[in-house]
């Protein structure tokens, strides 16, 4: 919790002959983070392995089993049991693809060339649909050697320049009736005059329609003859479809079986073609888990009988943070606000994980905004409905279903506080107040909670700095120690004013000159401390206007940042406020007697619970993204992702 799971850079010398079996044992330990180092490859003496040729191989067997998965409609899960010890080379998976192959092959392309044919039918039957009442051959429209024949649909606007633009060109023009929005017309001209009447329609932006060649007959014999061979080919589909179910049930589980394994092969081929190479030696290299590192260096000293050289850094002795991945280790509740954070970013290996942080305080700050019994009752059971699984229709939040019910069972506690169910205030006793009721009071203590929030994050962007030995951020940054100083002396100064309390005459110097003259020297101090030359880059005098520039931000972004949290009073009052006007409204429509009045009610809770639940999400999730975060997480972290065989499971 708060800190990723420590990290080691492990690096082997691996011979050429092990590389494959080191590389299976490495992915079914599931551990390592690879590090690319092909670049320290030379394949000059003609000895590098060709990863390249594999992969594309192994793509090929991909490909080939999903067609016949695809048109199986097979699962790509693995059943119980399933036995994935053994090992198939590329002759014996290609083996076993032709003998399926063999037996479902035909019945592939039998199914696509029957798809291909009905789709081919039913655009010649959206073809002839608009010439269905023409009692024409279409045959003999195609066959004319003196006449040219075009029919198409034109814009009714456009079919009286239409003729105009023919006045001096012998043609005929027949009016077929509307289809959609334009005219359906046939047009006959000479065939001498094609390219006239061919430009005119064009102008007229006439859309001709195709007429089928293999058919003869009017457009309505025809449209007969093509649903007849629809009918034929749909009946021929049925009986391959049995034939199908058969098929899947045979092949079902050994197909996904050999699809695990060419994923499996291929990813680790995808690995290899990443490790450095020269001559008969390997470079593997990546990031492990520490306390998984004696496991996974046994098992391959073990596998290779001790062929393998093997060299182990600390994170701390690798010497770039930013490279190493950051596993979180968050469970339960905290896992589902662990997405919220990677929303914004994803931690760094060498900074404070805030998710646990984020989950406490989004859980009160919603609730304190959202205060209802009955409103925070309805979100706790659908959150607990999405996480069930029962309703379809809220699958998709699955996700977000944790919080979902830690929010709902927050505002239920906030509600009995407030004395709120669904918007009735006259049924509970008020625990705490009643925001509508004490305004003052509801504001006062959120900026308390913004004071106490703002604490939290001065304290994690000093144990940010400790961590990283970054001594300028722990002592003279503005959310460090020094910040910290006038943060606090500022809340001091204000307290006293607020409350009447005399100050001794020099508290208020101690308080605010001696953090204001750390602040503004941190730059200085902070290269002293690390031993860098020179103490000020820019030359005195610009230095102490960025400075001065500087404080100032600091100061406004103090004040900024601790009334933000007014608004969580704010929304709270506007909560009970949005309510009693709903009331009112159905006061207008009669008294609690009336059907009316408690359909207005219902109406406005609906519109509370959904809406207004929405935003006080939003401004929830932007008061840790701009207020809290602000102070310590910079984020920018490199996710851990382990080698493993396939990341199809078993189910």
């Amino acid at each position: 919790m708060f800190h990723a799971e420590e990290m080691s850079e492990l690096s082997l010398l691996v011979p050429r002959q092990d590389i494959e079996a080191v590389t299976k044992a490495i992915a079914q330990k599931g551990v390592l983070h690879q590090i690319d180092t092909s670049y320290l490859s030379r394949s000059e003496d003609g000895s590098a392995e060709p990863w390249l040729d594999r992969i594309q191989e192994y793509q090929g067997f991909e490909q080939r089993i999903l067609l016949m998965t695809g048109t199986l409609q097979t699962s790509e899960a693995l059943a119980e049991g399933s036995d994935l010890t053994a090992t198939l080379g590329s002759a014996e998976l290609r083996d076993r693809i032709l003998a399926i192959e063999r037996e479902v092959m035909p019945l592939v392309r039998q199914l696509k060339g029957l798809e291909q044919r009905l789709a081919e039918l039913q655009i010649l039957q959206q073809r002839l649909r608009p010439l269905a009442a023409l009692d024409v051959d279409l045959a003999s429209l195609r066959d004319l050697s003196f006449l040219h024949a075009q029919v198409g649909i034109i814009p009714a606007a456009n079919l009286d320049r239409f003729n105009s633009s023919l006045l001096h060109v012998p043609h005929v023009i027949m009016n077929l009736g509307e289809e959609g929005s334009g005219t359906l017309v046939a047009l006959f001209g000479s065939a001498r005059d094609r390219e006239i009447l061919d430009r005119a329609a064009n102008s007229a932006y006439m859309a001709p329609i195709s007429m089928p060649t293999e058919y003869r007959g009017t457009p309505a014999a025809i449209g007969r003859a093509l649903g007849e061979e629809a009918e034929q080919l749909r009946a021929q589909k049925n009986a391959l479809d049995l034939e199908t179910a058969r098929l899947r049930d045979a092949w079902g589980q050994p197909l996904a079986e050999l699809l695990w394994h060419a994923r499996s092969d291929l990813s680790l081929m995808r690995a290899a073609h990443h490790f450095g190479q020269v001559r008969d030696v390997y470079l593997v290299a990546g990031w492990v888990p520490t306390r998984r590192l004696p496991e996974l260096v046994q098992a391959v000293r073990d596998l290779t009988s001790g062929r393998v050289e093997v060299d182990i850094a600390t994170a701390e002795q690798a010497g770039d943070a930013a490279s190493v991945p950051t596993t979180l280790g968050n469970r339960g509740l905290f896992k589902a606000f662990q997405g919220l954070v990677t929303n914004y970013a994803f931690p760094a290996y060498n900074e404070i994980d805030p998710t646990p942080l984020v989950a406490i305080s989004f859980v009160v700050m919603f609730g304190l905004m959202f205060g209802d019994v009955g409103h925070g009752l309805v979100l706790a059971a659908a959150g607990w409905l999405a996480l069930s699984g029962k309703v379809a229709a809220l699958k998709g939040a699955r996700g977000l279903a944790p919080i979902l019910v830690a929010a709902g069972a927050s505002a239920m506690v906030f509600g009995f506080l407030y004395g709120s169910i669904f918007g009735i205030e006259d049924v509970l006793p008020a625990l705490w107040l009643r925001p509508l009721d004490d305004i003052m009071s509801i504001l006062l203590a959120t900026v308390v909670l913004g004071v106490g929030i703002s604490l939290v994050g001065f304290a994690a962007n000093i144990a940010n700095g400790l961590r990283a030995r970054d001594w300028r951020r722990v002592l003279f940054d503005r959310y460090g120690l020094a910040g910290l100083w006038f943060y606090l002396g500022l809340l001091g100064v204000v307290f006293a004013v607020a409350t009447g309390v005399a100050l001794p005459s020099g508290l208020i110097p101690l308080a605010l000159i001696p953090p204001l003259v750390l602040l503004t020297l941190g730059e200085p101090l902070g290269n002293l401390i690390n031993k860098r030359r020179p103490l000020i880059h820019e030359g005195v005098g610009l230095y102490l206007i960025t400075a001065f520039f500087e404080l100032f931000e600091a100061f406004i972004g103090y004040l900024s940042n601790s009334l933000s949290y007014v608004r969580l009073g704010a929304f709270a009052v506007a909560h009970g406020g949005l309510m009693s006007v709903f009331f009112i409204l159905a006061g207008m429509m009669g008294g609690p007697s009336s059907l009316l009045y408690w359909l207005v009610v219902l109406v406005g809770n609906i519109f509370v619970i959904g809406f207004e639940g929405l935003i006080v999400g939003i401004q929830t999730l932007r008061l840790e993204y701009y207020e809290f975060f602000s102070k310590f997480f910079t984020g920018g972290g490199l996710p851990y992702r382990p080698l493993e065989l396939s990341d199809k499971q078993t189910s």
